[in-house]
Order: C-alpha cells, then structure tokens, then sequence
C-alpha cells in the first residue's frame, strides 16, 4: 500500500502491515474493519474512515486522529491517550468502558455515543457536541464539561484525581507526542 489519501485497507492484516512501517493513513478507508485489540501509535490517522469498525480493547496513543470518522463504531473498552481528535465523529459510537487520558476531542460530534462506564481524565471537550449521549456510570477528572458546545445530559461524576497524576499524564503525553514529532521528521528526510 502507498502513502495517498483514500485509499481502501481492505483487510487488518493491511492495515497492521502499514502501521509497523509507520506509514501515514491519512485520508484511508477502515470502515467496517475488525481492528480489535490493535496498538495504534505515533502514526498520522487524520481524516480516516473508521465507519462501522471494531476497534473493541483496541490501543491509540499519541495518533493525530483529526477529523476521523467513528460514526457507529466499536470501541468499547478501547484505551485512548494523549491523540488529537479535534473535530473527531463519534456519532452512535458504542464506547463502553472506553478508558481517555490527555486527548484532545475539541468540537467532537459525539451525539448519540455510548459512554456507558467511560473514564475521562484531562480531556478537552471545548466545542463538542454530545446530545443523546448515554454516560451511566461514567466518571471524569480534569475534564470541563461546561466547554463542551452540547455537554452530556448527566455529566460524568467527577473522581478526585492525586495531584501527580495530572502531571505523568502529562509528562507521558508530551513524551509520546515528542516521539511522533521526531518519527514524521526522520521520515521526511529519508
């Protein structure tokens, strides 16, 4: 598979192979894939397709996710930190026990999500829009819910946070976004 944009991943074994070659996805086809359980990291996902996806326990961290669309996708019990989501689709995504830390959902469409369980922590929700979305069970800390365009019906139950774990999510999110950085600057050299 090359690098363009639009691009049709027509299997996981496709996708898995472009990801170990740290090959941007940007603008790729993944709808209706079974990436369950898949570690996506340190890789340009701006703009994907991941309509109608499996992505359940799946592992993304410090991936720009711009513009992504996860209308109606899988990702419950999915681990998501220190990503770029802004402007992000999560319409009708089930997110189930979905763990996000040190992420960045800056005017989310996440109407009709299912955040049943979730935990948030240290996440920017300014702008996003979360109308008939379900958070039973759901807990948050360092997160504004008034910033959000829409905010949740019930917003998520705040958790005291220990001091220093703002701190080494913060220090573990710069690190991963440090490493991206220097992996899309060696790769534009080569």
């Amino acid at each position: 598979m090359n690098e363009e944009a639009s691009l049709r991943y027509e299997s996981r074994e496709e996708v898995a192979e472009a990801l170990a070659k740290k090959q941007s996805l940007s603008g790729a086809d993944l709808s209706g894939l079974d990436l369950s359980e898949m570690k996506i990291a340190a890789v340009d996902m701006a703009k994907v397709n991941f309509q109608g996806a499996n992505l359940a326990n799946s592992r993304l961290a410090a991936a720009n996710l711009e513009g992504a669309d996860f209308s109606g996708a899988n990702l419950e019990q999915a681990r998501i930190a220190a990503a770029n989501l802004t402007d992000a689709t999560f319409a009708g995504a089930q997110m189930c026990g979905a763990k996000l830390a040190a992420s960045n959902l800056g005017g989310c469409d996440m109407t009709g999500a299912d955040l049943t369980d979730s935990r948030w922590f240290g996440v920017n929700v300014s702008g996003a829009d979360f109308s008939g979305a379900q958070t039973t069970g759901a807990r948050s800390g360092g997160v504004s819910w008034n910033s959000a365009k829409v905010p949740p019906e019930e917003s998520p139950k705040a958790v005291s946070v220990p001091p220093a774990v703002p701190a080494a999510i913060i220090g573990v999110s710069l690190v991963l976004i440090g490493l991206f950085i220097l992996l899309v600057r060696r790769r534009m050299q080569e």
